[in-house]
């Protein structure tokens, strides 16, 4: 029942933005008696109506989100370090046609679908974790997980010390799909090196019963040692989209070696009843789906061993923040709320000690735009958007447009790179324009 409504509810939303499509996709399902009233001239005057109102629809939409970015920053030397992005003041413009949040996916999948993938090196470094990560003292669990080159560290074309952006990929994505292979694509045009963080279980089956719906900062900190022994002076940046943002926080917190990192779309507040309840439908249901399919039935028979009855609710689980609180013993807690004392990243906000950029759009359907400005859960330390504007390292830009991770810019939504057609994406190139800015004019964030 809750899926058939929630399912109602998408379809109308569709037709409220596109009443010429609603129409059309009920033609095409009508039985063929009821297809003769629809060709009659009323019906034709009305599908002609409704392809009018979905072009002044489309155009109104197209026209309001042509607006420059809504910016929070706490000190005059973040301003300053703003006013020398012009792209990311400007904002995205979407071409017509995409300015819907749904409709940017179109194009999105499209150049995914169609985008060669990228060639990487895999290096595997050992991840050591515990069997209670609250107790130092308990048992050790032992995996693999990899740190993904593209273009590899022999590559003639940068060299051993260029500068590398370390990318957390989003929910059950993985290096051939962060979402999407063109922020590896745009990386390497501007001079860095990716190097795609593949997390335990991803891409992989699990050798101990251990996963991380949000990451790991432990597996992050034992990643960044071996790149670090692979590559001892290149610049290290760190980048996280969708899911995988909810670390950059907690990584900048305690780790102020790093040049700085971008946390691309954020939920915020990833605690019981926070912003896991938010996600439009069927985004919703699709990200459930996805963490059944991707954490658990891979790796059934080594979870089930473990803890059966943690599988069994998280298999049953409605919706994504009750499979949170379902599978907690599988990343290492023995309850939610001590899960969420230790890997909520709002938690950390007000600890960043690098420069960093956050990326939010307002037609965001998954991660959603109200968190900016909900009140702070764990003490008085106003919105989470006040908690930015009192920072040292923290810029948000908030978008009037991108829906989540599309960001289309442009009159078109594509353009050519050297592997092929790519997705014009406006959050690739303001994140490297603010990696650019903080690797030349460093000083200028810590003033």
């Amino acid at each position: 029942m809750l899926i058939l409504e929630r399912g109602v509810s998408s379809a109308m939303s569709f037709a409220q933005y596109y009443p010429a499509a609603a129409l059309l996709i009920s033609f095409a399902a009508a039985p063929p008696g009821l297809r003769l009233l629809w060709s009659s001239p009323r019906a034709t005057i009305c599908l002609q109506g409704a392809v009018v109102l979905s072009a002044i629809w489309e155009t109104w939409a197209w026209f309001v989100r042509q607006a420059p970015t809504q910016l929070y920053y706490g000190t005059s030397a973040l301003q300053e370090a703003v006013a020398a992005l012009p792209n990311l003041r400007r904002g995205p413009r979407p071409p017509w046609g995409f300015s819907q949040s749904f409709a940017q996916f179109i194009p999105w999948k499209m150049a995914t679908a169609i985008a060669a993938t990228p060639r990487f090196q895999k290096v595997p470094f050992q991840v050591v974790d515990r069997h209670d990560r609250c107790d130092p003292g308990s048992e050790e669990m032992v995996d693999t997980a990899f740190l993904c080159f593209s273009p590899s560290l022999e590559d003639a074309a940068l060299p051993i010390d260029a500068p590398i952006v370390l990318l957390f990929p989003g929910l059950a994505c993985s290096m051939v799909d962060l979402p999407g292979v063109h922020t590896i694509e745009h990386a390497r045009s501007r001079g860095y090196r990716a190097c795609v963080l593949d997390r335990r279980g991803h891409g992989q089956p699990l050798q101990a019963p251990r996963f991380q719906v949000f990451g790991c900062v432990d597996e992050v900190d034992q990643g960044i040692a071996e790149l670090r022994r692979l590559a001892p002076n290149a610049p290290l940046f760190i980048y996280g989209v969708s899911s995988g943002s909810a670390l950059i926080p907690m990584v900048l917190a305690r780790r102020p070696d790093l040049k700085g990192g971008v946390c691309c779309l954020p939920g915020y507040d990833t605690a019981l009843g926070g912003c896991l309840t938010k996600t439009r439908p069927p985004y919703d249901q699709l990200m459930l789906y996805s963490c059944r399919s991707h954490f658990l039935v891979p790796n059934e028979k080594i979870l089930r061993e473990f803890d059966a009855e943690a599988y069994d609710k998280g298999m049953a689980a409605k919706t994504v923040d009750e499979f949170m609180t379902a599978v907690v013993t599988f990343m290492g807690y023995k309850t939610r709320e001590a899960y969420d004392s230790r890997q909520n990243p709002c938690l950390y906000m007000d600890q960043v000690q690098a420069p960093c950029l956050i990326l939010n759009t307002r037609d965001d359907p998954i991660c959603a735009i109200g968190m900016v400005t909900q009140e702070y859960r764990f003490g008085s330390l106003g919105r989470h958007c006040d908690i930015i504007s009192n920072s040292k390292y923290i810029v948000l830009a908030v978008a009037r447009s991108g829906s989540h991770c599309p960001f289309l810019d442009g009159w078109w939504p594509f353009q050519l790179g050297k592997s092929g057609l790519r997705l014009r994406n406006w959050g690739d190139v303001v994140s490297w324009d603010f990696f650019d800015l903080i690797s030349n004019v460093q000083s200028v964030l810590e003033g």
